[in-house]
């Protein structure tokens, strides 16, 4: 979390000219001036020296994990969030370093396809904001986001499409595969497949058709059918796991 503050600080800090012409954007801390640009660039140096002290102190694994997710953040912010799908993939693979940083930490063992899974789930929420961004800013998208002159909105549709049907096949063989059975215990985790197809497809619709894609954390968080279909899906993994035997 340290590690990733400073990482989303530093890019505010970085973009702070182009987030002022973004209609939300420009409210945040620093991009409004709230936030004094001494003050944000001294909270992101004490969060990375606590990071990496946190994470020499937990294990060196966990510190090699941070120190690659940190690299390759400041890449994106500096030269590859300017280059055409590299952007997505770099976002992807930074959510998949903080799974694996957090398996790490615990010290358990990080399955490979809940890792995969992880990946085309945030490749899925960085391509929606992306069309999002295109949509909502009209004209001025590029001002905000070069890369964005590169993105096309058929392109995007087209990508949403098969980076969702890719993550629920994902998650389909992940249930099923040996190796998920031998560690639950049960076959039966198949029955949720329905309510992460659901839930994906639900969250496509609202950045395609209502524009809501802009903001994942808000409409995860604020959408009763996606609220609902998560509380099931938890719901049934729960009775799943008691009566597995």
């Amino acid at each position: 979390c340290f590690v990733a503050g400073a990482v989303y600080i530093m890019n505010d800090i970085h973009d702070v000219e182009c987030d002022r012409v973004h209609e939300e954007k420009r409210k945040r801390p620093i991009a409004s001036g709230v936030l004094p640009l001494w003050l944000a660039t001294a909270e992101a140096a004490i969060l990375l020296v606590l990071s990496i002290g946190i994470g020499a102190v937990v294990a060196k694994e966990l510190l090699g994990c941070l120190m690659i997710y940190f690299i390759l953040q400041v890449l994106y912010t500096l030269w590859f969030k300017k280059v055409v799908l590299v952007d997505v993939f770099l976002i992807a693979a930074g959510f998949v370093l903080r799974v694996f940083s957090g398996a790490v930490a615990a010290g358990v063992e990080a399955s490979t396809w809940m890792l995969v899974c992880t990946f085309f789930v945030a490749l899925l929420l960085a391509l929606c904001k992306r069309h999002s961004e295109l949509v909502f800013l009209g004209e001025m998208a590029v001002e905000h986001r070069k890369v964005l002159k590169e993105y096309g909105k058929e392109l995007l549709v087209a990508l949403i499409a098969a980076v969702s049907a890719l993550t629920v096949v994902c998650y389909s063989i992940y249930t099923l595969s040996p190796a998920t059975v031998a560690k639950l215990g049960t076959k039966q985790m198949f029955i949720t497949i329905p309510f992460v197809a659901f839930g994906i497809f639900r969250y496509v619709y609202l950045t395609l058709c209502r524009g809501e894609g802009g903001r994942p954390e808000k409409t995860l968080t604020q959408d009763i059918a996606i609220i609902l279909d998560v509380l099931l899906f938890i719901v049934v993994c729960t009775l799943i796991m008691i009566f597995k035997g």
